[in-house]
Parts: structure tokens; C-alpha cells; sequence
């Protein structure tokens, strides 16, 4: 979570970088989402290992959505890719998702939800899975890395 913080936190800088270049407020309240995006990702560290998924996922798009948005800033968007572009608000919207992600975490109810749902997440026993057209296969879930 710290590395991808870091990254986060990267391109909020760029952002602001970029929007004061194009003179665009939206650039600037994304950087901020971004920024505030960044600081819950690095606390997100010591959430449980079930929230921490969402975080991860909604600050890698907030990186993701964030550098396409970017790139239809500086006019470098591909024209032949202008209808698939998403809308200008998803990278906010995702970096908002992250932080609600945190603040949801620490309420308490959730908390011992987390809990419960953490001793199946953490756990390293043994599981046999199947997806077809796939033969099946046992895997162990891998270690978390430690903050």
C-alpha cells in the first residue's frame, strides 16, 4: 500500500503541474482528490486485509483514469480512441471511492465485520478451485506483505 500511495501521490503533483500548465481547475480538484487519495492509501496500511482490495483497486484507477484524463488535457489522447475515453469525473469519482473506502473502515461495526471476514482472507490453508474449461487446482493464498 505504501508503494502505490507513493504512486498516487506522484500523480497528484502531476496534476497540479499540468493544470496550472493548462490553466484548468478540474485538473486541480482532481489533484487534490488525489492528494487526499494518496494520504488514505498510505493509512489504508493498517485497515483489514478485505477493505485494503477496495482501496487498491479504486487508487491504481484513480492512477489509471486519472492519466487518461490527463492525456485528453494535453490534447495527446488518440483520436480514434475519443469515444472510448472515459468521462472526464471517473478519475475523481474512483479517487473519492478510495477515500470513502478508509473512512468506512473505521467505523466500528464494520471493523468487527472486517474481522470476521479477515480470518478467511488471511488465512493460508489450502483450497481446490475450478474454472472451467480449466482442470482444477489447489492453491495456497499467498502471505500479505507486511506494512
Amino acid at each position: 500500500m505504501r508503494k502505490l500511495s507513493a504512486a498516487v501521490a506522484a500523480f497528484a503533483v502531476l496534476a497540479a503541474l499540468i493544470g496550472a500548465h493548462k490553466a484548468d481547475t478540474d485538473l486541480f480538484v482532481l489533484a487534490a482528490a488525489a492528494g487526499l487519495c494518496a494520504y488514505t492509501t498510505w493509512r489504508a496500511a493498517e485497515i483489514s486485509s478485505f477493505m485494503k482490495i477496495f482501496a487498491a483497486i479504486f487508487s491504481t484507477e484513480t492512477i489509471v483514469f486519472g492519466l487518461v484524463r490527463l492525456l485528453q488535457a494535453e490534447a495527446a489522447w488518440p483520436g480514434a480512441l475519443v469515444a472510448y475515453a472515459p468521462p472526464e469525473s471517473m478519475s475523481v469519482t474512483v479517487a473519492v471511492f478510495s477515500i470513502a473506502v478508509y473512512a468506512v473502515s473505521r467505523i466500528a461495526v464494520v471493523q468487527e465485520m472486517t474481522r470476521i471476514a479477515d480470518l478467511y482472507f488471511d488465512s493460508s490453508d489450502r483450497g481446490e478451485g475450478r474454472v472451467w474449461p480449466f482442470p482444477a487446482s489447489r492453491r495456497r493464498r499467498a502471505p500479505s506483505p507486511s506494512p
